[in-house]
C-alpha cells in the first residue's frame, strides 16, 4: 500500500507475514497478542527531534539517517513483519 494514513488491524499473521508501506503521513499495525514474528519497521524521514517509531515489544530503536529503524524478534521470531513509513510516524502494538 502507498499514499496516505494506515491503520492495520491484523487478527492473524500469514505465513508469508506482513509488508506495509506508505509514503506518509503514518502507519499504525496492530498486532495479535501472543503473535511470533521478525519485526523491520523503519520510518525513513521524522519529525526534527522527535522518535519516529513507537513500539509495544521493548525492542530497540535507532536513529537510521533523518529517520529510525526498529529490528528484532518478538515472541520468539517467525514469519517477517515489515512496515515502513517515507515521512512521518508508525506505531506497531499489539492487541
Amino acid at each position: 500500500m502507498t499514499g496516505g494514513s494506515i491503520f492495520a488491524c491484523v487478527e492473524a499473521i500469514g505465513s508469508g507475514g506482513i509488508d506495509l508501506w506508505t509514503n506518509s503521513p503514518s502507519l499504525q499495525l496492530e498486532l495479535p497478542a501472543g503473535a511470533a514474528f521478525e519485526l523491520d519497521a523503519e520510518v525513513r524521514e521524522s519529525a526534527r527531534g522527535k522518535v519516529g517509531i513507537r513500539t509495544g515489544f521493548g525492542l530497540p530503536i535507532e536513529a537510521d539517517g533523518e529517520g529510525h529503524r526498529c529490528r528484532g524478534a518478538v515472541g520468539g521470531g517467525g514469519v517477517q513483519v515489515r512496515a515502513a513509513v517515507g515521512v512521518g510516524w508508525l506505531s506497531v502494538s499489539s492487541k
